[in-house]
């Protein structure tokens, strides 16, 4: 089992590592056509396109991943349970579809204040299904362990939505002949039609024979145990919408320019927040596999297997993440300076490291949550955590602008993700490893980094390859140190045992 994690675990992180660069590419190469206040129209776009899904969908990914996984661990009819996954997906996709389709005019002049495309809105909408049932599919395919389909899907969404999207701007809207809401909604609908086309025929192909047994739960029974599921999303999604909505609202409210919010609000979605996820695809390829792998083992009643999978998920979400901020601690302004002409990148990189630990601790204990069935935790959990970033958004950035926003990230991030951290050592039986998921990574992320900068030093001549070959020293250096320390630590925990 561990060894097919870590096998499906490195192929989604090459995928993601690939596409979360290609992603920045993409950011930077609009900014350079229309200006960083482009990517904040792009970042609302996608934002609102992510709501949409969401709406329509009610989380069918997480949903299809996790109860396949329990009927293949309970040797059940999982076809049957595909069928109700579509069922329920596509009964809110065209629900939601259709409601936003017919209400496109109201949207664009209550929401974005006449400067929208009412035919943006109603494309998005008609993709709605597309990307409900691709969703689905997608969770059947993670539940069989079958991660390659996804990916290889994900990565020809990204292309023909980045090639469509950057083809329309250099003809249409460089030339006036259409808006970025229009063209990035095109670009939208085409990479979902064939990103859905291509899951369609790979589910015909690889689809499970007929079974002969029933469903282990019914149709309603299925309802049932999924409504957490949505109406956690629906929370999420709502909250977050809000979060977002009122940034770029603060912002402006503060500068006094809307020009000057977008700009802002861009560089933070479009540059800021891509480089402090960018580490982090290792673990976000991790939590993907986590919610159908503890879903399985706890209803195959293996607690010992979920404190084993949860102890190593933990274990090296700690790890990355001090690496990580430690890195882009040190180097921050120079990344900055790279992705951006702005200052500001390069400050705020900084100044928002402390945070990512927990941050990136959120991926993986949200994905063990959902995967031991902690539903309700997780809506309350998450309904606070976006409580406390709206309310720090509403105060501070009217009072300090920009850096409010780093204050809400800071106070969220701590506060539930300490939370998370407590609940899932306590439901798993796990205690925590102070030492092991503390000390030894922050003495090795520390040691690593500082040798990374002696080497940038004597390179030192401002190019992106020798950033990178100093990112790639300091994670060398922090695997071998951190390898030789944790075990260390073990031997000497093992003779106090023996003792």
């Amino acid at each position: 089992m561990r060894q097919k994690i870590t096998a499906d675990t490195i192929i989604i992180s090459a995928f993601s590592l690939i596409l979360q660069g290609l992603s920045i590419a993409l950011n930077i190469a609009v900014t350079r056509q229309l200006g960083e206040s482009a990517v904040g129209v792009l970042s609302l776009v996608s934002q609102f396109f992510v709501f949409a899904i969401t709406l329509s969908g009610g989380n069918i990914f997480v949903i299809s991943s996790r109860f396949i996984s329990e009927e293949i661990g309970r040797k059940g009819n999982v076809e049957k349970i595909v069928l109700y996954c579509l069922i329920s997906g596509l009964t809110l996709s065209f629900i939601f579809s259709g409601t936003i389709f017919a209400l496109s005019s109201h949207i664009i002049d209550e929401f974005m204040e006449g400067k929208g495309s009412i035919a943006a809105i109603r494309i998005m909408a008609l993709s709605l299904p597309l990307a409900t049932t691709g969703s689905c599919i997608k969770g059947y395919f993670h539940a069989r362990r079958i991660v390659l389909i996804p990916c290889i899907s994900e990565f020809t969404e990204f292309f023909v939505k980045g090639a469509s999207l950057l083809s329309m701007i250099t003809l249409f809207a460089k030339n006036g002949k259409a808006d970025i809401f229009t063209c990035s909604a095109v670009s939208l609908m085409l990479g979902e039609a064939v990103s859905c086309i291509m899951l369609c025929v790979f589910y015909v192909k690889e689809r499970l024979p007929k079974a002969e047994v029933p469903p282990k739960i019914s149709f309603g029974e299925f309802l049932k145990l999924s409504a957490p599921i949505t109406l956690g999303a629906y929370i999420f999604v709502l909250l977050s919408a809000t979060n977002e909505a009122l940034v770029p609202i603060t912002l402006k409210s503060f500068s006094g320019s809307a020009e000057t919010a977008l700009s802002q609000y861009g560089i933070f979605e479009g540059i800021i927040m891509p480089v402090i996820f960018f580490p982090s695809v290792l673990l976000q390829s991790l939590s993907v596999i986590l919610v159908p792998e503890i879903a399985r083992e706890n209803k195959g009643f293996c607690p010992l297997n979920v404190r084993k999978v949860s102890k190593r998920a933990i274990s090296q979400a700690f790890a990355t993440a001090f690496i990580s901020a430690m890195f882009i601690f040190s180097f921050g302004g120079e990344i900055g300076a790279l992705l951006s002409e702005s200052p500001l990148a390069a400050k705020t990189l900084t100044i928002i490291c402390p945070v990512i630990p927990f941050i990136y601790i959120e991926i993986v204990t949200e994905s063990i949550l959902k995967g031991l069935g902690r539903q309700k935790f997780c809506i309350i959990n998450s309904a606070a955590e976006y409580l406390i970033r709206i309310s720090c958004v509403v105060v501070f950035v009217r009072i300090i602008g920009f850096y409010g926003v780093i204050v809400s990230y800071f106070a969220s991030n701590i506060i539930c993700n300490t939370i998370r951290i407590i609940a899932v050592h306590k439901l798993t039986g796990l205690r925590f490893d102070f030492v092991g998921n503390i000390l030894v990574p922050l003495f090795s992320a520390a040691a690593a980094t500082k040798l990374s900068s002696m080497l940038y030093e004597v390179m030192k001549n401002g190019s992106a390859i020798t950033l990178i070959i100093s990112g790639a020293f300091s994670l060398l250096c922090f695997i071998l140190l951190n390898e030789v320390l944790q075990r260390f630590c073990k031997e000497k925990e093992q003779e106090t045992v023996k003792e």
